[in-house]
């Protein structure tokens, strides 16, 4: 039987490109096997962002662990268990490298243990890597990949990668002797100038060696990244439609009755999601509405982001904003439908999955007017674009649907939308379709 290679991040760690890969992976992974043998392929610096995020959430729920060493075992464990939660999903119908795998393990392992344990001693390179990881993430996988280069021998019909991140393009190009196609999902833009030069060159090098082809949620990463257009000569590139959905029990959420004056953001804070652009857009809406309440739900991009946006809430303590910090999918829903209206003005989404959700819980939505949400969301009458970077309409639009008496009926365009986006099933079968079409 022929071999077919996926580089995926699959964990449910409620990270976009992650989340959807944990979703889809199982159920593509059904359908290929029946053609192919599948083998997984996780990036070792994919398995230290789910790591982390592990690292985080044991620390957080349990007081009681005093030895950091604790902490890291279990994550390490979580990361097993979720590997073979998705053995069972799938059917056992796909292997990984349990020697890579363990390495690439133990290697994170070894990395936190400095940073945590040690980090009184915490050495440069690793302070480096930690503020700027694009500088070094190429380096990290290729070094990674010359002491586990020896177990991969065999041909491959196609590679496939679920993300266009550095270390899975790396990851691409260290395979590239062992297949002559390969296929990249592009979720999210190249990113800032660093994410970009080195995407670009590792694209030109992975595209002198092999064929090459691009999937894309929307078309937000093709017209964000003009970089990638020029490739188009070479490429082929295919938007896929439906390429996520939600989950149908969020549904039920509708029926909750929403609060008057109340605002909620969830996603990840950082700049590109428009976090200070809320808090500045805020500030004009409780001027004219001073009982009008936000929430803000997520984890930060790094300590920096969070340390400044800390800081600019302790200043503002009387515009009735309460931050949460990252809640799990059942605390976090339950609060997100309490509320009136999703405040998100984001400057970088491939498709999001916050409006979406959102959406099926019968919230209003203020956003920016990226190419992702016009693509996606412009023609639902619940869904309110406003142009990016416009704090004092962003703040207009928001206050206007606050105040508003009567909760938002759902039109018809909404059903359908949220009907055409219901179904991870139907996302992995036209995934499976369109790869199909190509091996």
């Amino acid at each position: 039987m022929r071999k077919f290679l996926i580089i995926s991040m699959p964990f449910d760690i409620g990270i976009g490109g992650y989340r959807r890969s944990f979703k889809v992976f199982p159920r593509l992974i059904r359908k290929l096997s029946e053609e192919f043998e599948i083998e997984l392929y996780i990036p070792v610096n994919g398995i230290r962002t789910a790591m982390k995020f592990y690292l985080d959430e044991v620390i957080k729920g349990d007081d009681s662990i005093e030895d950091p060493r604790d902490a890291i075992a279990e994550a390490t464990n979580i990361i097993l268990d979720s590997i073979n939660k998705l053995e069972k999903l799938s059917g056992y119908s796909f292997t990984i490298n349990e020697k890579v795998l363990n390495k690439a393990l133990d290697v994170n392992v070894t990395m936190f243990l400095k940073e945590i344990c040690e980090r009184r001693f915490l050495s440069s390179f690793i302070r480096v890597l930690s503020n700027f990881r694009q500088l070094f993430m190429e380096l990290f996988e290729k070094k990674f990949w010359n002491e586990i280069r020896r177990y991969y021998v065999d041909k491959y019909s196609a590679i496939y990668s679920h993300h266009e991140t550095v270390d899975a393009l790396t990851t691409i190009a260290n395979f590239t002797s062992l297949t002559e196609k390969a296929i990249i999902l592009l979720q999210l833009d190249l990113g800032n100038l660093i994410q970009r030069t080195l995407s670009m060159r590792i694209l030109k090098t992975i595209l002198s060696k092999v064929n090459l082809t691009f999937f894309a949620v929307s078309p937000q990463p093709i017209l964000k990244s003009p970089y990638l257009l020029k490739l188009a000569d070479q490429v082929k590139i295919k938007v896929l439609r439906p390429s996520v959905a939600f989950d149908t029990t969020l549904l039920k959420f509708s029926k909750n009755k929403k609060e008057r004056l109340s605002a909620i953001y969830f996603g990840r804070i950082s700049k590109e999601k428009g976090i200070f652009d809320l808090i500045k857009a805020w500030k004009k809406v409780t001027c004219e509405e001073p009982e009008a309440k936000l929430t803000i739900i997520g984890k930060p991009d790094d300590n920096r982001t969070l340390r400044k946006f800390l800081r600019i809430l302790r200043s503002i303590k009387a515009l009735n904003i309460t931050y949460l910090g990252y809640l799990s999918p059942n605390r976090l829903f339950p609060e997100v439908s309490r509320h009136a209206v999703l405040a998100y003005p984001s400057y970088r989404d491939s498709f999001s999955l916050t409006v979406l959700e959102s959406l099926a819980m019968g919230l209003k939505v203020v956003a920016y007017d990226i190419p992702a949400l016009k693509y996606i969301f412009s023609n639902s009458s619940m869904v309110f674009l406003v142009r990016a970077g416009d704090i004092n309409t962003f703040a207009n639009v928001l206050l206007k649907e606050l105040l508003v008496q009567k909760e938002q009926k759902i039109d018809e365009h909404t059903i359908k939308l949220l009907s055409n986006y219901s179904s991870w099933d139907r996302v992995a079968e036209k995934e499976y379709n369109s790869l199909k079409a190509i091996i």
